[in-house]
């Protein structure tokens, strides 16, 4: 295990400080605090780590990718529906007024004098 400062430790984990620290907060990472600076253990081995990581992130990328064209074409069908539905409803009727005139004056035609 080698000891390393916050920078360091988040390179090697590529995340940010503010992530580090709170992976320690939570007690995720071995970490030790001198001299009110915070120090993080990593295995030895980060060169073969980091270069795995580099390899993930490639396909993770692709993945993504991917996920993002499937959500285009989904919003884009969305689009299309939602477009279809309010032309259609553009052509129903709206319904009539009611007569809000008392039911003697509908009865006899009469209006108020």
């Amino acid at each position: 295990m080698k000891k390393v400062d916050l920078d360091t430790a988040a390179t090697y984990y590529g995340i940010s400080q503010d992530a580090v620290r709170k992976r320690i907060k939570r007690g995720k990472v071995d970490a030790i605090r001198e001299s009110g600076r915070w120090y993080v253990f990593i295995p030895d081995n980060g060169s073969e780590n980091t270069g795995q990581k580099q390899d993930n992130s490639g396909q993770l990328i692709q993945q993504l990718k991917s996920e993002n064209e499937f959500l285009k074409q989904q919003l884009h069908q969305q689009s299309v529906i939602i477009y279809n539905l309010s032309e259609s409803v553009k052509l129903l009727e709206a319904p009539k007024e009611p007569d809000r005139r008392p039911w003697y004056k509908r009865i006899f035609n009469r209006e108020r004098e």
